[in-house]
C-alpha cells in the first residue's frame, strides 16, 4: 500500500516539464502541485488516531484508499491548475491515512522479536514508489496524452482494495486512543524534516535537471529517475540485513548512528558531483548524472532505515511497549517527513531558479548539516536519560542478550 501511496508522487515528479505546459504552471508552482500530496499528513496527522479510535485501522485504511483512488481519477478530468491542485490536495488526505497507518499496523502484526524488521522494511516504501512513479510515467507519457496517464494510475490504484481485503481483521483490534508523543520524538523527528527536504526535493526535480541540462526525453528521464529512487533500497536492504544477522551485537546502536552520518555526508558528496560538474555532455553527461543520482539515493537510503530502526525503541522508552505505542510516535514521524517532503520541492526548486543548479548542492548540505545536529542531539539524549536502546538489559529490545 505504502509503495502505491508513494507512486502518486513519483508519477506527478517526472510529469512536471508536462504540468507546466498543460497547465500553464512555473516550475516552483508545479512543484508544489506535486509535493501538495503531502499537505495532509502535514497538518491533518494529529486526527489519525481519534478517527481510527472511531472506525479501527483496517476500515480507516479502507477510508484512505478509496480517497486516493477517487481523487487519482478525478485529477485525470480536470483541466485546470487550480482543479487539479485541488484534487491533489484530496488525495493528500487518504495518503496519509495509509503512510500513517501502515506502518502501526505492521508493527502490531509482527511478532516483537521481528518489529524492528518490519519497521526497516516500511522505510523502503519511499524509494520502490517513486521508482515505480518514475519509470511508468516517464515511459507512458511519451505514447499517451498527460489525462491519460494520470488516469491509468487511478485506475491502478484499485488494486490496493484487494490488498486491504487480505488484511488481517485483527488490525482493528488495534488501541489508538489518541495520546501525546513522548516530547524527544520531535527532535527525532524533526531531523528527518531535514532528510526529507533534501531526498524528495532532489528527486522531484532531478528529471528537470536532466531535461534542462542534457535534454534528455522523457523516458530516458522516467528511468534514469526510477533507478536513482530505487537505489534508496539499498540503504534500507543494508540496515535490514544488519539487523538479521547481527542482532546480538552490543555496538548495534553505535553501528547504526555511524550508518546516519556517513549516509548523509556521503550523500551530499555525491549531489556536489552531479550539480556542480560541467566537463560531461550528451551522452557521457547523462551516464554521469545517472551514476551520481544513484549513489545520492543510496547513501540516502540509510537514513529512514535507521529512525524506522529506532522507533519501535524510543516508544517502547519512552511510552507503550506495543505496537499501539507506535501510532501517536509514528504519526508525529510521518508529519515532520511530510513537512519535509511538501516544503522541500518547491524550496529547492525556488533555490535553482534564483541562483542555478550548482546552488541546490550547498541548500541539500546546510539541510543534511541540520539532520545530523538534531539526530545526534536526539542520540545525546539517550545516552543522558539511558543506558542505550540496544542495551543488554534493555526489556524493550526482545532482540538483544540477556
Amino acid at each position: 500500500m505504502g509503495v502505491m501511496a508513494a507512486a502518486q508522487i513519483g508519477k506527478s515528479a517526472v510529469l512536471l516539464p508536462a504540468l507546466c505546459v498543460d497547465l500553464g504552471l512555473s516550475l516552483p508552482q508545479a512543484a508544489w502541485a506535486t509535493s501538495s500530496l503531502e499537505v495532509g499528513t502535514a497538518s491533518l496527522s494529529f486526527a489519525v488516531a481519534w478517527l481510527t479510535a472511531l472506525a479501527g485501522a483496517r476500515n480507516a485504511l479502507l477510508i484512505g484508499i478509496l480517497v486516493l483512488t477517487g481523487s487519482s481519477i478525478a485529477e485525470a478530468l480536470v483541466h485546470t491548475a487550480s482543479f487539479f491542485l485541488a484534487s491533489r490536495l484530496v488525495e493528500s488526505v487518504g495518503y496519509m491515512l495509509i503512510v500513517i497507518l501502515g506502518p502501526s499496523v505492521m508493527a502490531f502484526v509482527a511478532d516483537e522479536r521481528d518489529r524492528d524488521l518490519a519497521m526497516v522494511l516500511w522505510s523502503t516504501f519511499l524509494p520502490i514508489g517513486f521508482a515505480f512513479g518514475f519509470a511508468l510515467s516517464g515511459l507512458a507519457v511519451t505514447t499517451m496524452t498527460l489525462g491519460s496517464v494520470l488516469l491509468s494510475w487511478g485506475a491502478a490504484s484499485i488494486f490496493l482494495i484487494v490488498l486491504w481485503y487480505y488484511m488481517p481483521p485483527s488490525a482493528n483490534a488495534i488501541n489508538l486512543s489518541p495520546t501525546r508523543s513522548p516530547r524527544i520524538i520531535w527532535i527525532f523527528s524533526l531531523s528527518f524534516t531535514c532528510f526529507a527536504i533534501t531526498q524528495v526535493g532532489v528527486l522531484v526535480l532531478l528529471p528537470t535537471f536532466l531535461s534542462s541540462r542534457y535534454n534528455t526525453d522523457y523516458a530516458d528521464t522516467g528511468l534514469i529517475t526510477a533507478w536513482a529512487s530505487a537505489s534508496g533500497m539499498l540503504g534500507g536492504f543494508v540496515a535490514l540485513g544488519f539487523l538479521k544477522i547481527s542482532p546480538a551485537h552490543k555496538s548495534i546502536t553505535n553501528a547504526l548512528r555511524w550508518m546516519f552520518a556517513v549516509g548523509t555526508v556521503a550523500s551530499v558528496a555525491s549531489l556536489f558531483a552531479l550539480f556542480t560538474t560541467s566537463g560531461f555532455e550528451g551522452s557521457n553527461g547523462t551516464r554521469h548524472a545517472m551514476i551520481c543520482a544513484i549513489a545520492f539515493n543510496s547513501f540516502q537510503g540509510l537514513i529512514p532505515a535507521v529512525i524506522f530502526a529506532r522507533l519501535p525503541h524510543v516508544v517502547a522508552k519512552y511510552g507503550s511497549s506495543d505496537g499501539a505505542g507506535l501510532v501517536p510516535a509514528n504519526a508525529a514521524l510521518s508529519q515532520c517527513g511530510a513537512v519535509g517532503s511538501l516544503v522541500g520541492p518547491p524550496l529547492l526548486a525556488h533555490v535553482v531558479g534564483e541562483f542555478g543548479w550548482t546552488a541546490l548542492s550547498f541548500a541539500a548540505a546546510f539541510f543534511s548539516a541540520l539532520s545530523i545536529i538534531l539526530f545526534f542531539a536526539f542520540e545525546a539524549t539517550i545516552d543522558r536519560t539511558t543506558r542505550g536502546l540496544f542495551s543488554t538489559k534493555d526489556a524493550a529490545c526482545p532482540r538483544c542478550p540477556d
